[in-house]
């Protein structure tokens, strides 16, 4: 699944260290995000579940 989405560094919004994983990256950059979802996360069948997200990295704004 393709969907773009902006991400805020820092703003906790994403699951387990998602954000910290693509701190470095620059623009073009592809960064492969390994996430562990939390025991008690909303979707039962994700709960406790390690996924990877295949992320590019379209730009970097301050």
């Amino acid at each position: 699944m393709v969907k773009e989405q902006d991400l805020v560094i820092g703003s906790g919004t994403y699951i387990d260290n998602f954000e910290e994983q693509l701190i470095g990256a620059h623009p073009g950059d592809k960064v492969e995000v390994t996430v562990v979802f939390p025991d008690d996360y909303q979707a039962a069948d994700l709960a406790g579940k390690e996924a990877v997200f295949d992320v590019t990295v379209n730009g970097i704004y301050e």
